[in-house]
């Protein structure tokens, strides 16, 4: 910046870009629960439930099995 004082839309972009970044570590920290709780046992079909309350319950469209599927695939594979 130049001095000046940002605009609106300037203030709106940082605090966009602070609500992305903790929406990036909330979805890494969801990533590492959803391993540990499948590595102490818990079925995908009960992750898959869980997963699919909340997101409903927060507006989202749910979550289905074959996404918590290819999570752990992806987990296992080290990717």
């Amino acid at each position: 910046m130049n001095g000046k004082r940002p605009s609106i839309e300037e203030r709106e972009l940082e605090r966009m870009q602070r609500i992305v970044t903790q929406g990036q570590l909330a979805d890494q920290r969801r990533k590492e629960l959803i391993v540990r709780l499948h590595e102490q046992g818990m079925t995908q079909v009960e992750l898959t439930s869980r997963l699919d309350r909340a997101s409903r319950a927060a507006g989202g469209e749910g979550v289905g099995e074959d996404a918590v599927n290819k999570l752990i695939k992806r987990w296992r594979n080290g990717s």
